[in-house]
């Protein structure tokens, strides 16, 4: 016998329906572009949202596939774990000069 689910309160309701309707920015795309442009605008602090419509991320970089040419996937992500790591340590640098200046 299957437990019932347990209705959520009129609070918690509301309080999801805000969660999923509060976003300033609704970013398309989840290629190269699209990322690049919704992780610029979390890191400045705007409630952003990436949809993409395929079940991958990557855009055009996964593209060729569909003329017939094989791209390991490892390849592609390594790129992209690559540019993450690239980015993060500009983060971090970014918030130490920043540091170094208000000191």
């Amino acid at each position: 016998m299957a437990a019932k689910k347990k209705a959520a309160a009129p609070a918690e309701k509301a309080a999801a329906k805000k969660a999923r309707n509060s976003a300033d920015v609704i970013v398309l795309g989840g290629g190269h572009n699209g990322l690049v442009a919704a992780a610029y605008l979390a890191r400045a602090g705007i409630k952003t949202i990436l949809l993409e419509a395929r079940g991958e991320l990557g855009g055009m970089a996964l593209t060729a596939e569909a003329f017939d040419q094989e791209i390991p996937k490892g390849y592609i992500y390594a790129a992209m774990a690559f540019s993450l790591a690239v980015e993060a340590l500009n983060i971090r640098a970014r918030a130490k000069r920043k540091a170094q200046k208000s000191s």
